[in-house]
């Protein structure tokens, strides 16, 4: 892959760790938890609007709180990919990110301003759960 060339949300696979998205983050939040301590969660979208949940652990939470706030644009480079498990999940993407130490952070020329964040609606959720 050449240095610039950049990679779509929807193409990650975990096959290799040096990926280069342009995305912003939508939403963030920290989880606790008895297994992992301290997390930051994130879903972050790429141009296209397709999203992928992706995390860092509570030794890197400062510096991807810095580098990586909400509505704005970031080239990430460099992460695992795993697949997207668990009791929920975040995004419709079959695979998550996680930010480690080698991941590097940078500004992105893509200044798309739409905000690629659509919540369920209350009836909908109400709707699945009645039919479960």
């Amino acid at each position: 892959m050449s240095p610039k060339a950049k990679t779509f949300v929807s193409d990650i696979k975990p096959w290799k760790t040096e990926w280069r998205v342009h995305v912003k983050a939508v939403h963030s939040w920290k989880q606790q938890s008895e297994f992992g301590g301290e997390s930051l969660e994130m879903i972050l979208a790429d141009e296209t609007g397709a999203k992928i949940h992706a995390s860092c652990k509570h030794g890197f939470l400062a510096k991807v709180q810095r580098d990586l706030p909400i509505n704005e644009w970031r080239v990430i480079v460099t992460f695992n990919v795993s697949p997207a498990r668990g009791h929920y999940r975040t995004t419709a993407h079959a695979y998550r990110i996680a930010i480690t130490n080698d991941t590097s952070i940078a500004s992105s020329d893509v200044k798309i301003e739409t905000p690629f964040l659509s919540l369920a609606s209350f009836t909908s959720l109400m709707y699945d759960r009645c039919r479960s």
